[in-house]
This record gives C-alpha cells, structure tokens and sequence, in this order.
C-alpha cells in the first residue's frame, strides 16, 4: 500500500511540475513519496542491514509510544483551536479539521477504553501507538537528511538580479542575531562579487515594539558592510517564512528581478523556504547557511514541527491510516 501512495504522489508530482499548479509543492510531494519508500522498505525487507535497522526503530517506536494519545489530543486541540481563531479558513478546510480532529479523540478513547474497561494489558494499548511513533520518527530523520542534502545546492556563481534575506529574530538587546548574521554575510559576499549588482531585499518585521523592524537592521548591517545603500529594498511588515516571501512578490508583482532572484536563509529552514518559494512562483535558487551546533539542534526540532503543520493533511492522514493498521493488527492478534 506504501508503494501505491508513493507512485500515485509520483504521478500528482509530475502534473504539478507541468502545469506547474502553484497550490501543491513538489518539494513536499517528493518529500512524502520518498517518506512512504523508507518506511514500505523497512516493513518489507528481508535484508539483514533492514531488519536490524527495523529491531531498533520498532524498539525506539515502543518506548514513546506511550506518549502518542497526548500528541494526538494535542493536535486535535490546534486544529479545532485553528477553527476558532482563524476566520478565513474555508469551509472545506473546517470539515476536515473536525473529522481529523473528532478521529484522533476517538480513537484516544477507544484505546483507553479498552485497557480501562476490558482489562487487557497495557501492551495492548501501546501496541496501537507503536506504528504511529515509529512514523514521527522516521519522518524526523527524513526531514534532517533531506535539509542535510539540499545544503550541498549551493547556487552562488551567478549573476542575480535580487538577493533575498530572509529575516530572522533578532537577540533580546535588538541587535543582530548570529543566525541572522551568517546570511547576512552570504549576501554581502555574493553582492560584492557580482559584476553587475544586484539590488538586494531584506525582509522580516519587528520582533518586538521597542526594537526597529528586523529589515532596518539588516539593511543597515549590509550598508556599513560596502552594499550601496540605492541597492538596498526594505520589506518590513513579516512576521512569517510564508509572509516574507508573499510581501516580497507583491512589492514586484509586475517586475521579473524577483523571478531571477537568490533566496538566502539557513540549513535547518531550506524544506520550508522550497514550499513557499513555489507557491509564490520564485525561481528555487535557494541557499542556507550553517549555524552554531548548539542553536542549530533546537532550530532543526522547532523547523520539522513547523514542516509537520504546513505538510498536515498528508500528515494526518498518514497517522490515521497507521492508528487503523495499528487497531486491526492488535484485534488480530488478541482475537
């Protein structure tokens, strides 16, 4: 069944490529048939270097399974939340909020249930769970690999027309972070390097009332770094990945320099900056850069949570179709 979804993504992935249909992502289609691959090879396969690998996962699965009917309960208490407090989501949109949410709560208490009530062993009630976290982490390490692996596209040697920077918060005296920094310093040497320069756009709003906007610190960091000040286009409203790039299109709609356009962020941000980058149609020349160990471990772990919402449905229906597998295989087996 993995396999089917992973050929019929494939097949959604060539269409949008074609038409190039704006409201799907390739990056995460491709992310998502690469994710159903690994996780049919490591249920299927006999080789011994899979079954070793499926002993560990399977007991890494177990041991935080116990915790996955809170992080159900919690995730149906964002989407129905999302319902409440956004009122701009579509209808349909609402519809599948309930039914996801309505789901995980059943299916929550039916597993509690079942142990309470009938009382079976609480092996039972993990062993419904086990598949699910066996997903998340699978997923996790899917998300550090392919971040890993789009850090080695590395398309500086040209000349661009823009550079884009994405914004980042800045530290709590409201100077320049050392994330925001090491894009910074990207930017001003591609700047300088160009024979033709660039104009070059700086975007993120404030991160807080008495700081001036993430832009306005950057642009004057640029300045002082030999970028000619004529060059330097402030895009100070974002507050969002989604918002920086959706501000900076509509500050160029009619103008292609944001077309042939170098997006600068970091290694652990690349999956997310792909999604929207071609769903405001820019062209993918993306690039990241490297941060301190220390902040990057967070920044990774906080970056998959938010690629898990922004990639939700597929994610929940993925979740819900191994919560079922996971019912069926414990009614199997206790029949």
């Amino acid at each position: 069944m993995l396999y089917v979804i992973a050929v019929l993504m494939g097949l959604l992935t060539i269409v949008v490529l074609l038409v190039r249909w704006r409201w799907f992502s390739p990056i995460a289609l491709v992310y998502f048939i690469i994710l159903s691959i690994v996780l049919g090879i490591l249920e299927d396969s006999k080789w011994s270097f899979i079954v070793i690998v499926r002993y560990y996962v399977y007991l890494f699965g177990s041991t935080f399974a116990i915790l996955m009917p809170f992080f159900l309960l919690f995730l149906a208490y964002l989407m129905l939340s999302r319902i409440d407090h956004d009122r701009q989501i579509s209808f349909l949109r609402i519809i599948f909020n309930i039914f996801i949410s309505l789901t995980f709560i059943g299916i929550v208490i039916y597993t509690a249930w079942v142990v309470i009530e009938k009382n079976t062993y609480l092996a039972r009630f993990l062993s419904v769970y086990t598949l699910t976290s066996i997903y998340l982490i699978i997923n996790f390490l899917l998300f550090v690999i392919i971040n890993l692996v789009l850090c080695f596209y590395r398309p500086l040697y040209k000349d661009y027309q823009a550079i884009i920077i994405l914004g980042a918060r800045l530290s709590a005296d409201g100077k320049i972070s050392k994330v925001l920094r090491k894009r910074l310093e990207l930017g001003t040497r591609v700047y300088l390097k160009a024979t033709k320069k660039p104009i070059v756009i700086v975007t993120g709003g404030q991160s807080q009332a008495d700081f001036p906007s993430e832009a306005q610190v950057m642009a004057d960091y640029l300045y002082q770094k030999g970028v000619s000040k004529k060059d330097i286009i402030q895009e100070n409203q974002a507050h969002s990945t989604r918002e920086n790039l959706k501000f900076v299109r509509m500050m160029f709609k009619n103008n292609e320099e944001v077309t042939n356009s170098l997006i600068i962020t970091s290694h652990f941000h690349l999956l997310r900056t792909y999604f929207y980058a071609w769903m405001m149609d820019f062209q993918l020349n993306i690039v990241g850069v490297a941060g301190s160990v220390s902040h990057v471990v967070f920044a990774t772990l906080r970056e998959f949570i938010a690629f898990f919402v922004l990639t939700k449905e597929l994610n929940y229906l993925f979740i819900i179709g191994f919560l079922i597998r996971g019912i069926i295989q414990v009614l199997d087996i206790y029949r």
